[in-house]
């Protein structure tokens, strides 16, 4: 009896001591439950924050594209628009090419002056003017190809340079060792690759370079996918094969790029579908092309498809920046 009475007694204070412990579980539990969502916001918020292809990875990709300018291949326009109105350190390069090009100007002119001597000299041994036409035309044509390869030998030169001022920027953002390998090595394939002066050799091996590029791009959240760049990738690719041929690869590579592009379409906003179906029928009509075998054609549609990349990523870059003036 005794022991009941002290249990009692001491009732009203385990009531206590338990209401007391329930209350700051509560208060505990809504204070938590408030902060939660605003931290989940924040954590959203950073992960969907826009981010900027570097001006580094920029210039690689322009320098890619450079070689299929210079050697008249199927570069992308667009591209190369971007290229003029980059940095300082791509003007200093056209500097660069510039100072390159005067000198070798001097020597093509020094070039002619000796062919113009020599055709002075033979005009003394009543030679034809049809065969000093002949002998000047071939020395212009020599030192116009000698200029051009140089120019793309400067160009990949640069990359290396270009290559080494990104990859530790790379490899701080997560790039796998990989993807920096098979990028240098491509690199380095170019560069011999350049050296026999072939054009659909260098074409293709410049390709397989920039295949790389959309790999490294998607380390950033940009607000437009890099897998338009995949797309030129195949279309360029189909074009290259087809020249070679190698009709396997080309078909190959029509199925890559149907399967990529089924999935990029998707995410394209429907402000831009006019453009988007242009690029729908000119990769329906590139597909039948490399079906027949037909190189004409598929140079042809080929083209029509890169302009069509062109103008749907311009467009959605056009569309991005108008959309971050108006949020500022």
């Amino acid at each position: 009896m005794k022991s009941n009475n002290t249990i009692f007694n001491k009732l009203p204070t385990l009531i206590y001591i338990v209401t007391v412990f329930i209350f700051i579980s509560a208060f505990s539990g809504c204070s938590q439950s408030k902060n939660e969502p605003e931290i989940q916001k924040q954590s959203h918020e950073s992960t969907q924050e826009a981010e900027k292809i570097p001006d580094d990875l920029k210039k690689l990709e322009y320098s890619i594209e450079s070689i299929f300018k210079i050697l008249n291949g199927p570069a992308s326009k667009n591209v190369q628009e971007n290229m003029q109105n980059d940095s300082s350190e791509s003007a200093s390069q056209k500097t660069g090419m510039q100072t390159q090009k005067n000198h070798q100007t001097g020597t093509q002119n020094q070039s002619i002056q000796q062919s113009s001597s020599q055709n002075q000299e033979k005009n003394s041994d009543n030679q034809t003017s049809g065969e000093k036409e002949e002998s000047k035309q071939e020395g212009l044509q020599q030192n116009q190809v000698q200029d051009i390869w140089s120019e793309v030998n400067f160009t990949i030169t640069n990359m290396h340079y270009q290559w080494n001022g990104y990859l530790p920027v790379a490899a701080k953002k997560g790039a796998s060792k990989k993807q920096v390998d098979d990028f240098s090595n491509a690199l380095n394939y170019l560069t011999v690759t350049s050296t026999g002066k072939n054009k659909l050799e260098t074409f293709l091996s410049a390709n397989s370079l920039y295949s790389l590029i959309p790999d490294f791009a998607r380390l950033y959240r940009t607000e437009n996918s890099p897998e338009i760049k995949r797309i030129r990738y195949y279309v360029r690719n189909i074009i290259l094969n087809s020249e070679v041929p190698n009709w396997e690869q080309a078909l190959n590579d029509t199925n890559n790029l149907k399967s990529t592009w089924a999935i990029y379409k998707n995410t394209i906003p429907e402000e831009q579908h006019e453009n988007a179906d242009r690029l729908d029928y000119s990769i329906y009509e590139i597909e039948k092309a490399v079906n027949n075998k037909n190189v004409q054609l598929i140079e042809i549609k080929g083209k029509v498809c890169m302009t069509n990349i062109d103008d749907l990523e311009k467009s959605l870059e056009e569309s991005q920046q108008n959309k971050s003036s108006i949020d500022k």
